[in-house]
């Protein structure tokens, strides 16, 4: 099948106003995709602490397009879930490798601990999740005081400190 010189025409042309329609208003090609499709946890999952410190390391969050491309300067919201921690940031924004992040102070009741990240506008969410250990020395604990002496030139006393379980209140 031969085109005609109007029909051959007709096929540039509309070849042309295609490639226009999908191009960018400077005319190289499509824009980049800016809309959030996946949010992952990068780093800080699962870690664990003592209640009421803070966690070693932040909690980071990378945001995707459908592409997989990091998509900087989106919003992510952080609330706390469970655990009655405390977040340093309850909301950041992306950086240029998509990331953003924050920094959770463990709650005071031992256990499980859930933060929740989310880019608002959309339905994307990723949890995050920390063990809080009850603290190590009792509250219990009693100082008692020891006195030793011993001889140079004289008699002198000396304290020192020790520490040691009592029997509690």
């Amino acid at each position: 099948m031969t085109l005609s010189g109007r029909s051959r025409a007709m096929a540039v042309g509309a070849g042309f106003a295609l490639a226009l329609a999908c191009s960018s208003d400077d005319g190289t090609g499509p824009g980049p995709d800016t809309t959030p499709a996946a949010l992952d946890r990068v780093s800080g999952n699962g870690q664990t602490g003592t209640t009421g410190t803070v966690l070693s390391s932040p909690f980071v969050i990378a945001v995707r397009n459908a592409g997989g491309d990091p998509l900087a300067n989106v919003t992510v919201e952080w609330t706390v879930q469970g655990g009655g921690g405390s977040l340093t940031d309850a909301s950041s924004t992306t950086n240029a490798q998509g990331q953003a992040q924050t920094t959770y102070t463990l709650g005071t009741t031992a256990g499980t601990q859930t933060v929740r990240a989310t880019v608002p506008g959309t339905a994307l969410e990723a949890t995050f999740t920390a063990m809080a250990a009850a603290t190590t020395s009792p509250a219990w604990w009693a100082i008692r005081w020891r006195t030793r002496s011993a001889s140079w030139s004289g008699t002198r006393r000396r304290r020192r400190c020790q520490a040691s379980p009592s029997r509690g209140p």
